[in-house]
């Protein structure tokens, strides 16, 4: 607006709401709204999870291998006494024991503390690595309770090409780990291309 000397001074305007603190009303509610998509993806995850394997059990525990799309699908129930497509069943009961429920325990509660700290992290790195963790829990739900066996029923494959035999948690866990590492370095790229030249 014009002052006395006819010069005409501009103001600023704040459009938007601030806290008590005079932070921005995002700010203050995105570790909130992180947290809400955090619960809502662990327990869609997780019950998907449960409630497939529970399918699988019900369906797939007494029959032959079930195949489908010319045989790229198949469905075949398995308990699997290791971890992803049945890495370390072989190990002794007490060292398997130990590794994957006491060690993939302190792990996910680590994982836990992390992202609780972190809040702040980039939000696809972090919805990411809730993927991971609620693949982890799911996983860890049926080893505490089938005596450390984990339900594995899906095979994927071409001809003599195929997978091993995993479940819904362990897509999780490979989609979310695939998904950080792809984020992480794309920050790390877009953080040095940010950096100027030293002349």
């Amino acid at each position: 607006m014009p002052n006395n000397d006819g010069k005409c001074t501009v103001v600023p305007v704040h459009t938007g709401e601030t806290t008590g603190r005079g932070l921005p009303m995002n700010k203050r509610y995105a570790p909130r709204i992180r947290l809400i998509f955090a619960v809502l993806i662990l327990f869609s995850c997780i019950g998907c999870d449960q409630a497939t394997k529970s399918i699988a059990t019900q369906t797939l525990q007494h029959t032959p291998p079930q195949s489908f799309l010319a045989d790229t699908v198949r469905l075949e129930y398995v308990l699997n006494p290791g971890g992803f497509l049945s890495l370390g069943g072989n190990l002794p009961d007490d060292i398997r024991s130990w590794i994957f429920i006491g060690f993939n325990s302190c792990m996910m509660l680590a994982l836990c503390a992390s992202l609780l700290l972190n809040l702040h992290m980039s939000f696809a790195v972090f919805v990411s690595v809730i993927f991971v963790l609620a693949g982890g829990v799911g996983n860890q739900i049926d080893r505490i309770l089938n005596n450390g066996l984990v339900t594995d029923f899906i095979n994927l494959g071409v001809g003599p090409l195929r997978t091993g035999v995993f479940n819904v948690a362990d897509m999780a866990v490979t989609f979310g780990a695939i998904a950080a590492v792809f984020f992480l370095l794309r920050q790390k790229a877009a953080e040095s291309n940010d950096v100027p030249e030293r002349r």
